[in-house]
């Protein structure tokens, strides 16, 4: 239970590094009408973008557990195995001028493979691999394999694959002679990668050869196997950069080598992305700003040096009989409204005569 209260002290520094980004930008700024004093402001010149982000870092780390180390273009692996072999009962691999036998059931698999991936998901592998077992009557013999293959692989860090190719099945034995045939395999299986350099591997596969006494017969030799591989040729990893965001507004600070886009103009002062991180101007302090800055078009200021309210967006309201009630249709209040707009009149009356 004495964890708790260091908990608690992370959560409390958490929220008060929050703090400043909440408190962000005010928009800053208040427009009254009056009959008698006309338009009043109250806004700074100049304000603090909303919406301002607090600083984020960018980490190259973090990856999907699916995308961590998954492969590569033009990756290599270079890999040891080991398993079984289960030859098959009606084999051929054997010298027809020696009597023939079965080999024993089950046969030590180990070997060495070379693996080239032009393509994430695709690639070509030659390997080479020895089976030492016995004959029925438990004469010593050693099956052989050559073979090369394609395979198709899902480019995830556990990576189901489907491969199929050619070779050659071979034996060497006292009691039945030498003897090598052309053999098929094909099958499956899956690879995970551990990290960058190594990968573990399952292989299940069926190896087709000639049968035994049967013309164009075919039998079959099945295979599990055990692997493990050293991954070359990956691209240099990146080092995570914290890059810097000195006024917290979402765009980074210059020289950092981020697309230009995300490069903040004004990097000690907060602003909007549309203005490229550069605070939004208001010359004339009416709460509404000064165009060609990327505001929304309802706070653009369409009269920038002249304050005005935001019903005639920033624009002066107009009092063309100088009677103290403004000109109908500037958003102003209709009590504060002129009913004869040309002719100058009594407030009793609402500016008529």
């Amino acid at each position: 239970m004495s964890t708790l209260p260091a908990l608690a002290s992370v959560f409390a520094l958490t929220l008060t590094a929050a703090e400043p980004a909440e408190s962000g930008a005010s928009a800053g700024g208040s427009i009254s009408l009056s009959s008698e004093d006309g338009v009043k402001t109250d806004a700074s010149k100049s304000k603090k973008s909303k919406g301002a982000k607090k600083s984020k870092k960018g980490d190259a780390s973090g990856q999907p557990f699916l995308k961590r180390y998954a492969p590569e273009r033009n990756m290599m692996e270079v890999g040891i195995f080991g398993g079984v072999l289960l030859p098959s009962q009606q084999h051929e691999l054997y010298d027809p001028n020696n009597a023939w036998q079965r080999y024993k059931r089950i046969a030590p698999d180990i070997g060495l493979r070379f693996a080239f991936y032009p393509l994430k998901f695709l690639g070509a592998e030659v390997e080479g691999a020895v089976m030492p077992t016995k004959t029925e009557d438990d004469g010593s013999a050693v099956l052989y394999g050559f073979r090369g293959h394609l395979i198709a692989q899902l480019p995830y860090r556990i990576a189901p694959f489907v491969l199929g190719g050619i070779g050659a099945l071979g034996s060497s034995s006292d009691a039945l002679g030498s003897d090598i045939d052309m053999a098929m395999h094909f099958g499956g299986g899956v690879k995970f990668f551990i990290n960058r350099f190594l990968a573990l591997r399952l292989d299940v596969r069926d190896n087709v050869s000639a049968a035994v006494q049967v013309e164009n017969g075919r039998t079959n030799h099945v295979e599990i196997l055990l692997g493990l591989s050293a991954t070359l040729g990956r691209k240099k990893q990146e080092e995570a950069k914290n890059l810097i965001d000195s006024d917290g507004d979402g765009l980074w600070d210059p020289g950092q080598g981020v697309p230009a886009a995300e490069e903040d103009r004004c990097p000690n002062e907060p602003g909007p992305a549309s203005n490229q991180g550069c605070p939004l101007v208001d010359s004339d302090g009416d709460g509404l700003w000064d165009p060609g800055q990327g505001a929304p078009a309802d706070e653009e200021d369409k009269c920038p040096n002249e304050p005005g309210p935001k019903s005639t967006q920033g624009c002066p309201l107009v009092d063309s009989d100088g009677d103290g009630f403004w000109d109908p249709g500037q958003g102003a209040p209709e009590a504060e409204e002129d009913r004869c707009p040309d002719e100058p009149g009594p407030k009793e009356t609402q500016g008529c005569p």
